[in-house]
């Protein structure tokens, strides 16, 4: 009887969260898609900006010392 109970709760749980992502989660996918790319572009700059810093420092102090 739990088990049953159990089950059917995870299976309403399931339908009501694929019901949720079909109406909303396209919309929020593309939301938090377009998030990470405008994100995950400004990251890639400082990382790429730090990396030619410390890049540069440690030429620099290598050979002027």
């Amino acid at each position: 009887m739990f088990f049953s109970f159990f089950g059917f709760t995870i299976f309403f749980i399931l339908l009501f969260l694929s019901v949720f992502w079909f109406f909303f989660g396209f919309y929020y996918f593309f939301l938090f898609f377009y998030f990470c790319l405008f994100f995950g572009f400004y990251c890639l700059l400082i990382f790429l900006f730090t990396f030619i810093l410390y890049f540069v420092l440690f030429f620099y102090l290598n050979f002027s010392f």
